[in-house]
């Protein structure tokens, strides 16, 4: 990657984490584990391919995804949602960088 691209690449993902930032508040969200994660991972245009609640908890599956953009999703629904990671199992992606959850498990705090 060169040091254009690279700048490139830091501008966009910088704007798309404080647009995240700002388009949330600081008291976790109300409402159903699934609408929370649909919601959040639309606003970071990530793509769920399967969830399962499983009482208390939800399992969320995703295809090949940018590494960076799904960290920046589990900050956003530890730090601003009130979420907590449970368990995850990732495998390599399609392409470089990227990865795929074969298994998120999360819960509310």
């Amino acid at each position: 990657m060169n040091r254009q691209a690279l700048l490139t690449w830091v501008d966009e993902n910088t704007a798309r984490y404080q647009s995240a930032q700002l388009s949330s508040g600081k008291n976790p969200t109300t409402g159903s584990l699934s609408s929370i994660v649909n919601r959040t991972a639309n606003q970071q245009q990530l793509t769920i391919t399967r969830m399962q609640p499983q009482g208390e908890l939800l399992q969320v599956w995703l295809d090949s995804v940018p590494f960076t953009q799904l960290l920046f999703w589990l900050e956003h629904l530890a730090n601003k949602e009130g979420l907590q990671v449970q368990a995850i199992d990732l495998t390599k992606g399609d392409l470089q960088g990227e990865v795929r959850v074969r298994r998120l498990q999360l819960a509310k705090q």
